[in-house]
């Protein structure tokens, strides 16, 4: 009996292990399999089609946004910057379609027909297709091109130290997804910004330095007030920060979670019920 149990034991784990690989194939198969050139080309459309769609649904909030402005303040200025977002909107679709056509027509050759597989095929098409889809530093296109590229940097920086974390390449506190990673990674970059704003400020873009120097060079001197506008921004962070290291119930995120809180549709609605 203790035979037939130890033969069952090794038929399930089999069965298992097996179940785990078909899922595995399962997952990664739609890079992998053969693929006929009516599928290649198929999924290569498809793959336009989605990369517009995406594009229309990333900039369509900030269309919202700028119409809204242009109707309450009615300005050139608002106006213009409708034109503008539009126009953003056109060319992050356009980009980021042709990208995903291109990729995947270079993908599906080396694949099928250059036998370029295991990660190599997708580093050249990702290659070809960023220069060609993305390159554009000029324009409105190249200021699309800039958010995105700089996005996907940053989101590549994030996959590939946790992927070579996890691959025992490098150490594990260097995953940025972990608090310890994260808190080096963040003690790096404003450590490298800071030194190019004090020691290379030409190195860093204009509206960005702009920035820096009224954080870091505008405030090494003149008046001490408080724009009126914003004092209770100030006033009311400030007595977080000061009262909070002592008294956590004072801590902005307390304090926010508090009035999250109390937010309710009911209150809001007996709040204005009190005015009318």
């Amino acid at each position: 009996m203790e035979k037939v149990g130890s033969l069952a034991e090794q038929v399930n784990s089999q069965l298992s292990h097996s179940n785990t690989a078909a899922k595995v194939v399962h997952e990664i198969s739609p890079v992998l399999l053969e693929q006929s050139t009516s599928e290649g080309l198929k999924s290569a459309y498809r793959g336009y089609r989605n990369a517009i769609v995406t594009g229309v649904k990333i900039r369509i909030p900030y269309i919202l946004q700028s119409v809204i402005y242009a109707l309450i303040f009615q300005t050139p200025s608002e106006i213009k910057k409708v034109r503008f977002v539009i126009k953003q909107m056109f060319h992050h679709s356009k980009n980021l379609a042709s990208f995903v056509a291109i990729y995947k027509l270079i993908t599906y050759i080396c694949r099928n027909y250059l036998n370029v597989r295991n990660g190599l095929d997708a580093l050249l098409a990702g290659f070809v297709g960023g220069s060609i889809a993305f390159g554009e530093s000029k324009g409105i296109s190249g200021a699309v091109n800039n958010q995105i590229v700089l996005y996907l940097f940053a989101r590549g920086i994030d996959g590939g130290l946790k992927a070579l974390a996890t691959k025992g390449y490098i150490p594990e506190i260097m995953d940025i997804s972990t608090p310890n990673g994260f808190r080096l990674f963040a003690g790096f970059s404003l450590a490298l910004v800071l030194y190019l704003t004090d020691h290379q400020p030409r190195a860093l873009k204009s509206g960005f330095m702009s920035t820096m120097k009224y954080l870091y060079h505008e405030s090494n001197d003149g008046t001490m007030s408080v724009p009126i506008n914003f004092a209770p921004f100030v006033t009311f962070i400030t007595i977080c920060l000061l009262l909070g290291y002592w008294f956590p119930q004072f801590r902005l995120e307390n304090v926010l979670q508090r009035v999250d809180d109390a937010m309710t549709w009911e209150n809001i609605k007996e709040f204005m019920s009190s005015f009318f």
